[in-house]
C-alpha cells in the first residue's frame, strides 16, 4: 500500500495544489493594444485610424477562428449574439438589391430619390447611399467581432490586466486633458488645434470634442471605482492596504477632475445618475464599507471642484435651455420629419448628413453630421427595425448584468452603461468609433466577469490567451 501511495504520489503533476500566474498572450496584448489605440488616437475618428483599427479586429478574429478550428475549440458566444446577428442583419438589407416595383413597396420615399436621382437600374437598394453604408457596415461589425474577442480572450484572472490597462489609459487621457486645459497648449498631440475646432480651456484629453472624452469617462470612471475599491490588496498589514485604495481613489478623483472640466452637460447629468445607481446598488452586507470609500471619493471630489472653481461648468449649464432652444431641439424635430419618411428601413446607415439637408428647415452655417441623439440617428438611418435591434443588444445586456449586480465589476459596468446611454439622447458618443468599442468592451468585461458562475455560459473553454 505503501509502495501505490508513493507511486501515484511520484506521477502526481508537480504543479499541483500551485497556482501558476501566465503572461498576457498575442489575444490579450493586441486586444489591448487596439483599445487604446483607438482612444488614444484621436477616438478613431480619421479614416485612416478607423480602417487601420477593423482592419487589426478582423484580422485577429480571423487568426483565433482559426487556431480554435485547428485546436478543434469552438468559439465562445453569450446571450447577446442573436441580438447582435440581428442589428447587423438589419444594416446588411439596406445594401441588398432590390426589383424598384419592391423597393416601391416597403419604401416608397427611398424609391421615389432614386428615380428622381436618375438610377435607371431596376435594381436598387433601401439605402440612399450605399459605400455609407458598407461604411458603417463594417464599422458595426468591427464592434461585434471585438465583443466576441474579448469573450473568448479574457476569462476572470486575466481580466485584471485589460482592467489595469484601461485604468492606465484613462489616467493619461485625464492628466494630458489636464494640462493641455491648465496650460492653454495650441497643439493636439502633433495637431494644432485650430484644426478641430475651438473648445476653450475644457478638457478633452485626445479626443477632437470635450463631450466625447466625457462619452468615454463616464463609461470607464464607474468601473475604476469599483475596481479600486473592491480589489484586495496582498499585504500583511491592513493599513497598507488601506493606503493603497486611498491612492487608488486619489487617481479616480483625477479623472472625475478632468471629466467635470469637460464641462459637457448631458455628460456631467448622465455620470451623476449611474454613480447615484452605483452608491445604492449591492448587497446590504458590503454596503457599508462601499458606501464609506464612495463618500470619501464624493467629498474629495467636492472639496477639490470648490478649490479650483466650479464657475465654468455652473456657466454653461445655465446656457443649456437657449443652447437646446436654439440648436439641438430643431435638429431633432426635423429629424422626425425625415423618420416619417423612411419609417421601417431607414435612409441607410452613414447617410443622415447627406439627406438631413433635405429636411432642414432652419438657417445654419453648421453641417449636421449627426442628429445629436444617438436613438433619432438609428431611427432616421436604421428605421424602426435598426432602432429596435439595437435597443435588443442593449437590454439583453442589462438583463444579464442585472442578474449577477451581487458581483462589484458587474455593478460597475451597468452603471457606466447607463450614463452613455442617458448621455446618448443629448449626443452621438456612439457614432465615434473608440467610444463604440469602449461600450461592447464594457458589455464584454459584465460577461467575463460572470461567466465564472456558470448561469448561461454555454462553451467553458480555456482562454484563447493561451494560444
Amino acid at each position: 500500500m505503501k509502495e501505490m501511495k508513493l507511486r501515484r504520489q511520484l506521477d502526481a503533476p508537480r504543479h499541483s495544489g500551485r497556482i501558476h500566474k501566465r503572461g498576457p498572450g498575442f489575444f490579450e496584448i493586441a486586444t489591448i493594444f487596439i483599445l487604446l489605440s483607438s482612444v488614444f488616437l484621436f477616438g478613431a475618428v480619421q479614416p485612416v485610424v478607423l480602417y487601420g483599427e477593423e482592419f487589426l479586429i478582423f484580422s485577429l478574429f480571423i487568426i483565433l477562428m482559426v487556431t480554435r478550428l485547428t485546436r478543434q475549440r469552438p468559439i465562445k458566444t453569450s446571450p447577446l449574439f442573436i441580438p447582435f446577428l440581428v442589428f447587423i442583419a438589419s444594416i446588411l438589407i439596406q445594401l441588398i438589391p432590390l426589383p424598384l416595383s419592391l423597393l416601391k413597396l416597403i419604401s416608397p420615399q427611398a424609391a421615389y430619390l432614386k428615380e428622381v436621382l436618375g438610377q435607371d437600374s431596376a435594381l436598387a437598394t433601401l439605402s440612399l447611399i450605399p459605400i455609407r453604408t458598407v461604411s458603417q457596415f463594417l464599422r458595426w461589425t468591427s464592434v461585434f467581432l471585438l465583443y466576441l474577442l474579448i469573450i473568448n480572450v479574457f476569462d476572470h484572472r486575466s481580466l485584471s490586466r485589460l482592467l489595469n490597462a484601461l485604468f492606465v489609459l484613462t489616467l493619461f487621457e485625464a492628466l494630458y486633458g489636464l494640462f493641455l486645459s491648465f496650460t492653454g497648449s495650441k497643439w493636439l498631440l502633433w495637431y494644432h488645434k485650430q484644426e478641430y475646432g475651438n473648445f476653450g480651456h475644457r478638457v478633452h484629453g485626445t479626443y477632437r470634442n470635450p463631450d466625447h472624452l466625457a462619452g468615454y469617462l463616464e463609461m470607464v470612471i464607474p468601473v475604476h471605482i469599483v475596481q479600486v475599491i473592491s480589489r484586495r490588496f496582498p499585504t500583511p498589514f491592513h493599513f497598507e492596504e488601506k493606503a493603497r485604495k486611498m491612492v487608488g481613489i486619489l487617481l479616480v478623483m483625477v479623472f472625475s477632475l478632468a471629466f467635470f472640466f469637460t464641462i459637457s452637460r448631458a455628460g456631467i447629468t448622465a455620470f451623476l445618475v449611474g454613480m447615484t445607481y452605483l452608491y445604492f446598488s449591492g448587497k446590504k452586507d458590503d454596503a457599508t464599507k462601499f458606501t464609506r470609500y464612495m463618500k470619501v471619493f464624493v467629498a474629495l471630489i467636492f472639496i477639490y471642484l470648490l478649490w479650483v472653481g466650479m464657475g465654468p461648468i455652473i456657466e454653461r449649464f445655465m446656457t443649456s435651455q437657449a443652447s437646446l432652444r436654439h440648436g439641438r431641439i430643431l435638429v431633432w424635430q426635423d429629424t422626425l420629419k425625415l423618420v416619417r419618411d423612411f419609417p421601417v428601413f431607414g435612409a441607410g446607415y452613414g447617410t443622415f448628413q447627406f439627406i438631413f439637408t433635405k429636411y432642414q428647415h432652419f438657417p445654419s452655417r453648421v453641417v449636421w453630421d449627426y442628429a445629436h441623439n444617438d436613438y433619432l440617428q438609428f431611427l432616421a438611418e436604421g428605421g424602426i427595425l435598426g432602432l429596435l435591434s439595437f435597443l435588443w443588444v442593449v437590454a439583453r445586456g442589462l438583463l444579464s448584468l442585472h442578474r449577477k449586480r451581487d458581483i462589484p465589476l458587474a455593478r460597475g459596468v451597468t452603471a457606466g452603461i447607463i450614463a452613455i446611454l442617458i448621455h446618448s439622447f443629448f449626443d452621438f458618443n456612439l457614432q465615434i468609433p473608440a467610444n463604440a468599442w469602449i461600450f461592447v468592451t464594457l458589455l464584454a468585461i459584465g460577461w467575463v466577469c460572470k461567466g465564472e458562475h456558470g448561469d448561461h455560459d454555454r462553451h467553458p473553454l480555456p482562454s484563447a490567451a493561451r494560444d
